[in-house]
């Protein structure tokens, strides 16, 4: 049974074209012979042709991002863009087929022998294609990935001559395109643009703040205008509270705290007296740190005490202002509690490990033999009134079945107005829902999530930061959900994230170099987000320190289980 993968790209040999190209580049300078640059763009362009070769391209891209030039931004951009259109038109399809097939083979097989394995030489040969078929199709989308990853990267580090590029005509040929392809090259370039003297892309920036950008784009401009303290920035930065983006709408919240002006305060308020109830409780959280007082996000209550006390509020100096206390839980009855950590936040995302060490025993206390659950567990309160309680005794023979067991009664208990997704991960990343919808929790909505993820089973290895990194997914915000229902698109803060090791790539090979990277990856990427992430640690081989760090760098808390 062929199957057509599309591998046959091959120009030059592949260490030729990059010795070829990383000397050129080496040699190219002010006073270079622009011979020199053609030829390496020409190996350069012959590499990019190739199906896979990550690391080849790798090379090519950084040694291109060491010229500070228009011409070698003109090239990141031109194969950044090459690339997305090339995965989404062949590899992408070419890997859905090669699964599609593989698929079909092994139900026939099913049908035929049961679930024994196959021992005819022709069904096994079949398999065994059919198998590296889609293992070649999925590297082949994979390097194209990471070739992507990489070009951002170095995008982000060019320096001024590239900046300039990316202002006059980087900028406005992607904005033509407006494709998803592009974005996040565009927050590539607007990190590299904010990185540069301010007054130099002051234009550039504004723009951008003025909703020229993208969602993220925007965010990162809004950050670097805060920072600054621009005058002019800041009405373009409160106009985002009016966005239809609830990822623009939240960084600006957040970017009128770093301003750290008086004049935020009444913004706020009117932004409370339209925000979605999940907004609202940032938009307190800013209001109590600029002025100590606290009106549960109650925006009439604001607006009378601003009525009354704004004047005299804003006539004090600052450090009389600032007066923000520790407040307890005001009891809204939006409470949230999975493996004791508390949250009131109305916007989750629940991030469980499914590897294979998942099944090994718990080591927590489990119930009774026919006291476990034997399947899905829905019902419970749910419906605001006070929200879920501490998790109650949940048994189970592996760690697996615990989690799941677990976050079975959180479900359970989850309030109505909270919305929320489901993630798991193992040698890949499987979602409930796909980003970046948040589903109510209606009884129906806990049901389906309860029943879907009581199926799973623990398998492969631990891809933990594509995981979270899928996650943060869910509280960006999507431009085409037209007509959608209130609410249902974005808007995520907080993460639980439940994992019994440590990172692994995609054959389970764990290093600190995984670690490392996939956290400074991880971290940049939630600079824009803001989401605080909660961490669990299952067991006695869980990386504890990774959990500690991650919850302590993002305000969250952290738990260890099953440890004993």
């Amino acid at each position: 049974m062929p199957i057509r993968i599309p591998l046959a790209r091959l120009g030059l040999p592949t260490l030729a074209l990059v010795a070829l190209l990383v000397t050129a580049l080496r040699t190219t300078t002010a006073d270079a012979d622009e011979g020199d640059f053609r030829e390496a763009r020409k190996a350069a362009k012959a590499l990019m042709d190739e199906v896979g070769q990550a690391g080849p391209k790798r090379k090519a891209v950084e040694a291109l991002g060491e010229l500070d030039s228009g011409e070698a931004a003109d090239l990141l951009v031109e194969w950044h863009v090459k690339s997305a259109q090339w995965e989404e038109k062949e590899l992408a399809p070419a890997y859905a087929e090669a699964l599609e097939r593989l698929d079909k083979y092994e139900v026939m097989l099913r049908k035929s022998i049961g679930d024994k394995p196959p021992t005819d030489a022709k069904q096994v040969n079949a398999l065994n294609t059919l198998r590296k078929a889609v293992k070649d199709t999925r590297a082949a989308v994979d390097a194209e990935d990471a070739t992507r990853h990489v070009i951002e990267e170095v995008v982000k580090r060019m320096g001024a001559a590239a900046a300039d590029w990316f202002m006059q005509d980087g900028l406005p040929q992607l904005r033509r395109k407006d494709k998803d392809e592009t974005i996040d090259l565009r927050v590539a370039i607007a990190r590299c643009l904010v990185a540069q003297p301010f007054e130099r892309v002051r234009e550039a920036l504004l723009a951008t703040a003025g909703s020229a950008g993208s969602p993220k784009e925007q965010a990162v401009v809004f950050a670097a205008l805060a920072e600054q303290k621009s005058d002019e920035g800041f009405d373009l930065v409160v106009a985002g509270l009016r966005s239809p983006h609830v990822l623009v709408r939240r960084c600006a919240v957040y970017a009128l705290r770093e301003y750290s002006q008086p004049r935020a305060v009444p913004a706020l308020i009117q932004a409370l007296e339209r925000a979605k109830a999940f907004e609202a409780q940032e938009i307190e959280e800013v209001l109590h740190w600029y002025t100590g007082q606290s009106f549960n996000a109650v925006a009439r209550i604001w607006k009378t005490w601003w009525e009354k006390e704004g004047t005299a509020w804003s006539e004090q100096d600052d450090g009389n202002r600032h007066r923000p206390q520790k407040r307890e839980h005001a009891g809204t009855g939006t409470r949230t509690t999975f493996y004791d950590i508390p949250t009131d936040s109305q916007a989750i995302v629940f991030v469980l490990d499914r590897s294979g060490s998942m099944s090994e025993p718990a080591g927590e206390k489990s119930r009774e033999k026919e006291d476990k659950p034997k399947g899905p567990v829905t019902g419970g309160s749910g419906g605001g009134a006070g929200g879920s309680k501490p998790d109650e005794a949940v048994g189970g023979d592996t760690r697996m079945e615990v989690a799941k067991n677990k976050l079975a009664q959180c479900v359970a208990h989850l309030a109505k107005d909270v919305r929320f997704a489901v993630v798991f991960y193992s040698s890949d990343v499987i979602v409930w829902k796909e980003a970046p919808a948040m589903e109510p929790a209606s009884a129906q909505n806990k049901e389906d999530a309860t029943n879907w993820f009581m199926d799973l089973k623990p398998q492969g290895s631990t891809l933990m930061f594509d995981a979270l990194l899928k996650a943060l997914e869910y509280a960006d915000s999507d431009p085409k959900a037209k007509g959608r229902k209130k609410n249902a698109s974005g808007g995520a803060n907080t993460i639980f994230l439940l994992s019994d090791g440590s990172p692994t790539d995609a054959s389970g090979q764990p290093s600190e170099a995984i670690t490392r990277e996939g956290m400074a990856r991880f971290l940049e990427a939630n600079q824009i987000y803001r989401c605080v992430v909660h961490t669990i640690g299952i067991g006695p081989n869980h990386n504890r320190t990774l959990m500690q760090q991650l919850a302590s760098a993002t305000g969250g808390e952290y738990r260890a289980a099953g440890v004993e």
